[in-house]
């Protein structure tokens, strides 16, 4: 990662955020930036809310104290499980994350053969997601966020393969 710029400013800040589901408090006064370039992992126990942040993260969920600041709509998440639609086929669930670029069909299809093939599925675009292995889901789930070039990545998993592919990703951008 290159050093950061005199007065850049994070891609997504996190202030004092906290939520509860009923009488549990999940998460109490998180904070964090992120910049440019950085891959950022949440790694802790099951329940501790690394989920619910990137819930919030997204939009998916609101904190009930704090703020969210994101400056860039390019921010990729992966979350536990695939999260993958299985009424579409992995090239379509791939072609969800590019929908705000407006590309032309062709360009479309050569970032995900290009992203697929980064991810070890190349061949494998018009597969349903029932059809694919664990591993294969997890892996069409990083590609999806990764058509999208983004800026920053977020996942609470960690298996290596992912952090290479996040490494190799965030290189080329």
């Amino acid at each position: 990662m290159s050093p950061r710029k005199p007065n850049e400013q994070p891609v997504l800040e996190l202030k004092n955020i906290h939520k509860s589901f009923g009488d549990r408090q999940i998460l109490k006064g998180v904070s964090f930036n992120v910049y440019a370039g950085e891959m950022l992992g949440l790694i802790g126990p099951s329940g501790c809310g690394k989920s619910t942040i990137l819930k919030i993260i997204c939009g998916l969920l609101e904190p009930d104290e704090g703020e969210v600041i994101k400056r860039s709509d390019e921010i990729g998440l992966v979350f536990q499980g695939s999260a993958l639609l299985n009424s579409l086929t992995v090239r379509e669930n791939l072609a969800i994350a590019l929908q705000r670029r407006k590309l032309g069909k062709a360009e479309e299809n050569r970032i995900i053969s290009e992203r697929l093939k980064m991810v070890g599925l190349e061949g494998y675009e018009d597969y349903s997601p029932t059809k694919l292995s664990g591993g294969q889901q997890k892996r069409t789930s990083f590609a999806r966020p990764s058509s999208m070039i983004p800026r920053s990545f977020f996942t609470t998993n960690r298996p290596p393969v992912l952090i290479r592919l996040c490494r190799q990703l965030l290189k080329i951008t």
